[in-house]
């Protein structure tokens, strides 16, 4: 497929064999009386997410009971000695840092916590 430029003969192609190619069509065209070139643009697909899934479980806990004590410079979390809420709070905050079911977060990631709690407990 030819570009509109080339047909309109605002550019010449660079490539020797495109540039006869080109000639070549133009001159099979001049043979008629009249034709018409058009430029359509494929719109290119959008690219929407990943691999991973966006949208986080909500309601997942809503028993849960977490004590979270602001300590200053971080935060200081309890769990209930669940391994799923455990698992499900260590891959969701990542600046945790904790043995068992007591975690320490920084300061900076304590609405992230609260964030959390509402998400699983689905009030939020």
């Amino acid at each position: 497929m030819f570009q509109s430029r080339y047909l309109l003969r605002e550019r010449k192609p660079r490539d020797q064999e495109v540039r006869k190619a080109v000639e070549y069509a133009l001159g099979l065209l001049g043979g008629f009386a009249s034709w018409s070139a058009e430029f359509k643009p494929r719109q290119k697909p959008r690219l929407r997410g990943g691999a991973a899934e966006n949208k986080f479980p909500r309601g997942v806990f809503p028993w849960l009971n977490a004590k979270i004590v602001d300590l200053g410079s971080e935060a200081e979390v309890q769990l209930p000695d669940d391994p799923a809420v455990i698992a499900n709070f260590r891959a969701s905050v990542r600046s945790a840092a904790g043995n068992g079911d007591v975690f320490r977060v920084p300061a900076a990631a304590g609405n992230v916590v609260y964030v959390w709690v509402a998400s699983v407990k689905n009030t939020r």
